[in-house]
């Protein structure tokens, strides 16, 4: 898949008008994520998903991110609607939507690995996602 197919994967999921709406939901999304993640973690994504993704998470996630952040599912959604300027609901749909789609270009080990840097909140989006959105 590549980024083109992501975003508008996004964007059919979360029955967004504009394509440029799914790709602020997604760039926020990812952008909060990769806070989480370590650069170690967002390199070894490979081929598994585009390069313009990969990008982002490079650049945002961190050497060394705070231990195993304890932040919860309210701030993870709340940084996603102050950054996507939308209202919180919004947020939190297309979040689930944006992890959702994520998800389904991962490996299975990857989604384990990247679950084991985030608090067991923000965990949760990587589990039965599909059932939120």
């Amino acid at each position: 898949m590549n980024y083109e197919q992501f975003i508008e994967r996004v964007r059919k999921k979360a029955r967004m008008g504009a394509l440029i709406e799914a790709e602020k939901a997604a760039r926020a999304t990812l952008e909060v994520l990769a806070e989480h993640i370590k650069k170690d973690h967002a390199r070894a994504l490979g081929d598994q998903i585009p390069e313009e993704i990969k990008k982002l998470l490079r650049e945002v996630s961190s050497d060394s991110p705070p231990e195993k952040k304890k932040e919860g599912l309210g701030e993870f959604f709340t940084k996603v609607s102050e950054r996507e300027n939308v209202s919180l609901s919004k947020a939190i749909h297309h979040s689930k939507v944006v992890i959702s789609v994520l998800k389904d270009l991962l490996y299975w080990e990857t989604i384990e690995k990247i679950k084991s840097q985030l608090s067991w909140e923000i965990g949760l989006l990587f589990e039965e996602v599909s059932s939120f959105v």
